[in-house]
């Protein structure tokens, strides 16, 4: 029958070793990076337009922007890269995520309890939010700022 030695030191010592020795040989070994092959890398597939009508009476001050887009990818993702572009953000406040996703406001245009940032895709009014739209390649999606009925009369 094995022992530790009587004596409390070495007994602590004896414990530390080992416990260093576990650590040492768990942990400090190199990591590696593993690449998974089952995860696809969204490619760039082709570019949407956006417009964003600020103003009707003076179309200079409207932005319209060519946007890269990646197969699949919501019209959520778009306007939010179009938010964090380094070299010029577009203003904008997106609430929520997903089905819940929904522009609060585009330079500093904000919506209220009349009027809200409404959009098209092909010059058909979206039925959908952003989050729930997939973007195609070609596609331009106009942006107004519009009570409802302006937006229907818009489409007609």
């Amino acid at each position: 029958m094995h022992r530790f030695p009587p004596f409390p030191i070495l007994r602590i010592s004896c414990i530390a070793v080992l416990a260093t020795l576990v650590v040492c040989g768990s942990g400090c070994q190199r990591s590696q990076t593993i690449e998974n092959p089952s995860v696809d890398v969204a490619e760039d597939v082709g570019t949407v337009t956006i417009e964003i009508i600020l103003n009707s009476d003076e179309p200079t001050e409207n932005i319209r922007q060519i946007v890269p887009v990646h197969d699949g990818e919501s019209l959520e993702s778009v306007m939010r890269g179009m938010a964090s572009q380094p070299d010029e953000p577009l203003e904008m406040v997106i609430s929520g995520e997903g089905v819940t996703a929904f522009v609060q406001s585009i330079h500093s245009v904000t919506t209220d309890a009349n009027r809200g940032w409404t959009y098209t895709i092909d010059g058909e009014f979206a039925t959908k939010g952003i989050g729930s739209v997939t973007v195609e390649s070609g596609q331009t999606i106009q942006w107004r700022f519009t009570t409802f009925e302006e937006a229907m009369k818009i489409q007609e």
